[in-house]
């Protein structure tokens, strides 16, 4: 039998490694926060966020400082 937390948890180093800036979607599974709600953080000032015309991507290196600076916050 696989173990399929063993493998999610290779598959997000495997992302935040080799890839600068991810998809909603992709940091949705890297932090367990939903897509909605990443969609609404992407409006707040200082989330580490990139925007291409309508898309938005996020910068992964980023992410877990904003997350350990905002704790405590509601949003």
């Amino acid at each position: 039998m696989v173990d399929v937390t063993e493998l999610q948890r290779q598959h997000i180093e495997k992302i935040t490694k080799e890839k600068k800036l991810i998809t909603i979607k992709e940091c949705s599974t890297l932090t367990g926060i939903g897509e909605r709600k990443l969609r609404e953080l992407v409006h707040v000032s200082g989330f580490p966020c990139i925007r291409f015309g309508k898309k938005c991507m996020i910068v992964s290196s980023l992410i877990d400082e904003w997350l350990i600076n905002h704790i405590g916050e509601t949003f």
